[in-house]
């Protein structure tokens, strides 16, 4: 739980900097900012995350990013 609430204030500082700076910022941006902040924070591998995953219930819907469960 420790490394998520480090995680979230890593996204919130780096959205702040592109804020500050007027940086163009789409969903898209907001996404790749959380994705990086979630990799570098939470030390997960990129084979480890799944994007556009296909939703389980709502047809043609898709989950932005998805971290299944580790075994163990």
């Amino acid at each position: 739980m420790e490394n998520l609430q480090k995680t979230f204030q890593h996204f919130s500082e780096n959205l702040d900097i592109r804020f500050t700076n007027e940086v163009y910022t789409t969903e898209d941006s907001v996404r790749y900012t959380f994705f990086q902040s979630l990799t570098s924070i939470m030390n997960l591998s990129l084979e480890e995350i799944i994007l556009e995953f296909p939703h389980p219930v709502i047809k043609r819907a898709e989950i932005d990013m998805l971290i299944p469960p580790k075994e163990g």
